[in-house]
């Protein structure tokens, strides 16, 4: 038998014991590895809220563009001449303080 050292442990190894057998035995976590993955789960939350972020602003847009065409903005746009939001208001009936916000929010 052959003696192997891990770094927290001794095994014995007989000759011709396949590889992964004996890698398997010396897969222990070390005292750095606790932190590798606390910051390794720290970067996976990041990711996943800003991906939250993303996706949920891209849902308001929708929701957004389906209030525009349900209460006629889009159609009220459609010949491309410039308006402001006191005219655009006008032109609809709507408030225009509401119309202010959503062609801001649907601007960005």
């Amino acid at each position: 038998m052959e003696s192997v050292r891990c770094p927290t442990i001794a095994i014995a190894i007989e000759r011709g014991t396949p590889a992964y057998l004996r890698l398997r035995s010396c897969a222990r976590p070390q005292a750095g590895d606790a932190m590798d993955e606390l910051a390794a789960n720290r970067k996976k939350a990041a990711a996943l809220t800003r991906q939250v972020g993303v996706d949920f602003g891209a849902a308001l847009t929708v929701a957004l563009a389906y209030l525009g065409d349900r209460l006629g903005i889009f159609k009220a746009m459609a010949d491309g001449a410039p308006r402001t939001s006191p005219k655009l208001a006008e032109h609809t009936g709507l408030d225009e303080r509401y119309l202010r916000e959503w062609a801001a929010t649907m601007a960005a």
